[in-house]
């Protein structure tokens, strides 16, 4: 357990840095799987907060807050939308679903046996969770009766399975990659021996695993054998890519030594674009647009078609997670707790205000409301202000 709690820690400082350690919960959440004393007394019941908004908010406001809701720390996987409820999964190995009224409520709570870093995915039929542990499991959790349907073994999971057709892709923390049927049957097992942090892609029968390190591989998706891999020369690859649609399809990667990288299926770099930041999490695209975050605070809206930055926004603070486009607007969130809003068209910061803890998932919008949650554990739902500008 010590030499695993170790482990886990120096990875941690890799991803996270050393900036803030002392404030932060992730460290502490792991930890305490050893000590349930403590856990017992740590554990938070859900509470509404009511009152007052957070310190700091910005003059002549566009935005407020809505309501906030105290859940489990360690809360550092991406918020996800089932079933009119807000999935909030956390490193604590809590799972929340909050109906999100004025006020909300936690409709269901479950513990499971690893924590969870990845977001949720919904299918059909269930919601795919991946734990993040030594021996993990991929768990599906039926929508309907909120019970368990089935759960394999997958390792470590840092980054969330992808499915196609009747199967379903996980790789972890070392890269072993698995593929299974929809029902959780494993059909073959490839192991790359690197650590990833970045979720598969598919690009038509090519399975694309980016390593930290920055080297890509391309699997058989009906077999696992590795095809190819390539070193990009392109910096660390952390953050998920997204699929550029073509005839064939690609896929796009953000690194940290600021380039932005378009890859087919053979794994030949077709475009290569810099840019004076450092990506730790990958580029969120709204039709031709990609918007990306830089862990130095560079916010950019870029047209990748035409290879021009539509604008780009400094803001004060560290950033490792992606922002989120909304309908006019675009959402982030950094480590010190700073939540921000800026304009989609023009770039122009249209609002920010201080949460009670680092944020290092990407926010979720829906039905007109921004919802982040902190590594404190506290959900947040904001809304324009009314006839505000």
């Amino acid at each position: 357990m010590v030499a695993e709690v170790r482990d886990r820690y120096r990875f941690w400082i890799v991803l996270h840095g050393t900036r803030n350690i002392a404030r932060r919960s992730i460290l502490s959440t792991r930890t305490r799987r050893s000590c349930p004393a403590l856990a017992a007394v740590l554990a938070s019941a859900a509470i509404l907060i009511p009152g007052a908004l957070p310190a700091q908010q910005s003059p002549n406001a566009s935005w407020e807050e809505l309501w906030r809701l105290e859940l489990s720390r360690g809360a550092s996987a991406p918020l996800v939308w089932a079933d009119s409820l807000l999935v909030v999964a956390s490193l604590d190995r809590n799972l929340h679903f909050v109906a999100p009224g004025t006020p909300p409520r936690v409709a269901w709570k479950e513990n499971f046996d690893g924590g969870f870093e990845a977001a949720p995915v919904v299918t059909a039929d269930h919601l795919l969770l991946s734990e993040t542990r030594s021996g993990a499991h991929l768990v599906a959790l039926d929508r309907r009766t909120r019970q368990i349907a089935w759960r394999t073994e997958a390792g470590d999971l840092v980054a969330p399975p992808i499915l196609h057709e009747e199967r379903i892709y996980t790789v972890s923390s070392i890269g072993e990659v698995h593929a299974y049927g929809t029902g959780g049957t494993p059909q073959w097992t490839s192991e790359l021996k690197t650590r990833v942090v970045s979720a598969p892609i598919l690009l038509g029968t090519t399975l694309v695993i980016a390593a930290s390190n920055g080297k890509l591989f391309a699997l058989n998706a009906a077999s696992g054998v590795v095809q190819d891999s390539i070193d990009t020369e392109a910096g660390s690859i952390w953050g998920h890519p997204v699929v550029r649609a073509g005839s064939p399809s690609t896929a796009l990667y953000a690194t940290l030594e600021g380039q932005l990288l378009e890859v087919d299926g053979d794994l030949e770099i077709l475009q290569r674009r810099s840019f004076p930041s450092r990506f730790y999490a990958g580029p969120v695209a709204a039709g031709e647009l990609l918007f990306l975050v830089g862990h130095e605070g560079t916010l950019w809206a870029y047209d990748w078609p035409a290879a021009n930055v539509v604008w780009q926004r400094a803001l004060p603070g560290t950033f490792r997670a992606p922002p989120t486009v909304a309908q006019g607007v675009v959402a982030a969130g950094d480590l010190a707790g700073t939540f921000y809003v800026v304009d989609r068209a023009s770039g122009d910061l249209l609002w920010r205000t201080d949460l009670d803890g680092a944020i290092t998932s990407q926010p979720l919008a829906r039905g007109g409301t921004l919802y982040a949650v902190t590594e404190h554990g506290t959900l947040y739902a904001f809304r324009p202000v009314p006839g505000g500008r």
